[in-house]
């Protein structure tokens, strides 16, 4: 009998911490940036506004997409892209205007 009810109790655990591993996962805000152009994109960088931290994400192949997690911290922010075209012409705009921790929202920046 007590065989069964620690199976039980270690199914029971398994299943608490998938589901817990997967609602944190869901519940995070993402950045989608999307390379719409037949060009590679190169030096793509973010750069929290308010924070002044950046983070290198490298090249976008052309009419790739990448997912960027964005990182919460206890003041609200905004992102600025900036990145290379074809043309070696730097290119930097807003990316994701406003974000706090309390909204976690998925975003989309296109590059045309």
């Amino acid at each position: 009998m007590k065989i069964s009810i620690r199976k039980l109790y270690v199914i029971s655990l398994s299943a608490l911490i998938t589901v817990a591993c997967s609602s944190q996962s869901e519940s995070e805000g993402m950045l989608i940036i999307n390379n719409k152009t037949s060009e590679d994109i190169t030096k793509v960088n973010l750069t929290y506004k308010t924070t002044n931290k950046s983070e290198n994400i490298g090249n976008l192949s052309p009419n790739q997409s990448f997912k960027y997690p964005i990182k919460y911290s206890d003041t609200e922010d905004s992102i600025v892209i900036t990145y290379t075209d074809s043309n070696n012409t730097v290119h930097k705009d807003v990316a994701v205007p406003y974000f706090g921790k309390y909204d976690k929202k998925n975003y989309s920046y296109n590059i045309k």
